[in-house]
């Protein structure tokens, strides 16, 4: 057959394109503008297009993006302002560098290096601490995606000290192998905790939960459920968490190892991705209950002992940023935690009324307990059937607990927390409670504090806070009582509460919580509690 210019023309084009299947992939792409490294102030800017991707604070705290039209910043609290000024964000919401707290006054950063690289950029943080005196490495390696994905991140860490100097400082004892932290971080907009009476914005939060797999194929999915860790996870007394970190799962969610994945994710948005690179010790990744930040926990990665003494840990984990379809794509087949029906999260709503018949679900606050004496009851109540109560029998060898205060807590409502608009006025606090053969006292009231307290009894017995002012309802029942109504009225006064804890004033920091206590054997209940603005004082 005689070849004709269209013949050539095919032929040509599949000569090209069998050439090109058998060459080795190209180059990643090079950034269409160079990264660029810029001081301002106590920041160190690493800027993009212009804008910022990368953060660097005092040389020991972190926050980045994938592209600067990617709000999806990782080291940043919900919702502040997005700026090139170095206070864009508080410093304890950063990835901090010091395998300790943030702000911890013996770190110092020695050495900070910058290069522009083919395909991204690296970062290099030399840091040293006197307590105890120890050397730290930091590197940040930055990789362009792609000019629409953005920016992937490798954070590589090290400590090197004296492991008895170590167990000094962090106070552990001569025994055991004990746990460190060396990764904390924030997620913007993973969560916007706006408590009731909030006048803010209804909410923007991203990522419908977390997801996490070892292989990269079998994803488990686990909801943000605010269901505080101090809530019980055994029968009596005060136990360890029973929200979906905690002990609770521990079987259903083994520890992470090295190749492992989590990440937050959103079906609209999209989200992030970490893999666990390198560790010398099982991590446990637990999600706060408040603002949803992750721990990265290295479990016994403090041994009891080393050879030399020396300590010497390394930890590296890889930020991938997901498209929307990706993210779908993992969160359609992720399987979720098994917690629905589980004993320690039948908890009630929150709510200005509280009926009590709606049990807590993602993105609600909730009423929690001190023990397992206290329940949600399914078929007492004032005018339905559920209230809450809390059943003491006498003390013995099963139930430690008994002859301490059982608690149920409420806290949550006020302004949002990343505001620091006022709580202003008075406010009446009335329930409804039921007692039958109380041989100690049952009381109604309101605790008060400044700061991260969040529930009354650390221990049976022991408040957590010495300082909170907690005023109870005038009225103590015991003994056995139909519903009796029950209430107090609480003028608000922000400047008082700080003054006693000794902190700056700041409305953000106050804490207010409902609480209903009961002593003694015997068992009461409390149903349609109610938050009420009252519109001139008393």
């Amino acid at each position: 057959m005689k070849k004709t210019p269209f013949h050539s023309a095919v032929f040509c084009a599949l000569a090209l394109s069998a050439l090109a299947l058998r060459l080795p992939a190209g180059p990643p792409p090079a950034p269409p503008e160079n990264p660029r490294l810029v001081e301002e102030g106590d920041s160190r800017l690493v800027l993009w297009r212009g804008q910022p991707v990368l953060e660097l604070y005092q040389g020991r705290t972190l926050r980045f993006r994938a592209t600067p039209d990617n709000d999806h910043w990782i080291g940043v609290k919900p919702q502040p302002d997005i700026t090139v000024t170095p206070d864009v964000t508080s410093d304890d919401a950063r990835i901090g560098l010091t395998w300790g707290s943030r702000k911890d006054p013996s770190y110092t950063a020695t050495r900070v290096d910058f290069k522009a690289t083919d395909s991204g950029f690296e970062l290099v943080v030399q840091a040293e601490k006197t307590r105890p005196v120890s050397g730290l490495t930091a590197v940040v390696k930055a990789r362009l995606l792609s000019p629409a994905e953005g920016f992937e991140y490798e954070l590589s860490t090290s400590l090197k000290t004296r492991l008895s100097a170590l167990r000094e400082v962090m106070k552990y004892g001569p025994k055991g192998a004990r746990t460190i932290e060396p990764l904390n971080f924030h997620l913007e907009r993973v969560s916007r905790p706006d408590r009731l009476r909030s006048a803010a914005p209804a909410s923007t939060d991203l990522y419908d939960g977390f997801v996490r797999s070892q292989d990269g194929r079998d994803w488990l999915f686990i909801p943000k459920l605010h269901v505080p860790p101090h809530t019980a996870a055994s029968r009596g007394g005060f136990y360890p968490p029973a929200n979906y970190s905690g002990n609770r799962y521990r079987g259903e969610l083994p520890l992470l190892g090295a190749g492992g994945w989590f990440g937050a994710l959103d079906a609209r948005e999209g989200g992030w991705l970490t893999q666990l690179l390198e560790a010398q010790s099982p991590i446990k990744i637990t999600p706060c209950w408040m603002f949803f930040d992750l721990h990265y926990y290295m479990i016994e990665g403090v041994p009891e002992t080393a050879q030399d003494d020396v300590f010497d840990r390394r930890f590296a984990v890889r930020f991938t940023p997901v498209a929307p379809q990706k993210a779908r794509e993992i969160l359609a087949v992720a399987k979720e935690v098994p917690w629905k029906g589980a004993k320690e999260y039948e908890l009630p709503v929150l709510s200005e009324y509280n009926t009590f018949s709606e049990l807590v679900s993602p993105g609600k606050y909730c009423w929690f307990k001190s023990d397992f004496d206290c329940f949600r009851d399914a078929a007492t109540g004032y005018d339905d059937t559920c209230s809450i109560s809390i059943k003491k029998g006498p003390a013995d060898k099963k139930n430690p607990a008994s002859p301490f205060p059982s608690v149920w807590y409420a806290w949550c409502w006020g302004p949002a927390h990343d505001t620091d608009t006022p709580l202003e006025g008075t406010y009446r606090f009335t329930a409804l409670i039921k007692t039958n053969d109380c041989r100690g006292k049952v009381r109604f009231g309101i605790s008060e504090f400044a700061g991260d307290n969040w529930y009354g009894y650390r221990r049976p017995g022991e408040w957590s806070n010495s300082k909170q002012i907690i005023t109870w309802a005038g009225r103590e029942l015991s003994g056995t009582n139909d519903w009796t109504r029950v209430s107090l009225d609480l003028k608000i006064d922000d400047e008082k509460i700080s003054k006693l804890q000794g902190r700056p004033m700041s409305h953000m920091w106050i804490r207010r919580m409902l609480m209903l206590e009961q002593t003694g054997e015997g068992q009461c209940w409390a149903d349609n509690i109610q938050i009420q603005k009252l519109e001139r004082s008393p």
